[in-house]
């Protein structure tokens, strides 16, 4: 069996919301995240990541 088409329909994009939308920029969390320096985190924490497992609980 195959499996059905699916139809593009327009107007499903009209209520794509973008999540910039919908997240306050003046919030305290986005602007701290905006500060940190997220490529530190990323060599420290991406030693610990295995693509075959997923990361470590």
């Amino acid at each position: 069996m195959k499996p059905k088409a699916t139809v593009h329909q327009a107007q499903r994009e009209l209520f794509r919301i973008e999540l910039e939308g919908l997240v306050d920029a003046g919030h305290a969390l986005v602007k701290m995240g905006r500060q940190m320096n997220w490529t530190v985190f990323d060599e420290q924490l991406g030693q610990t990541y295995d693509p075959s497992n997923g990361a470590p609980g």
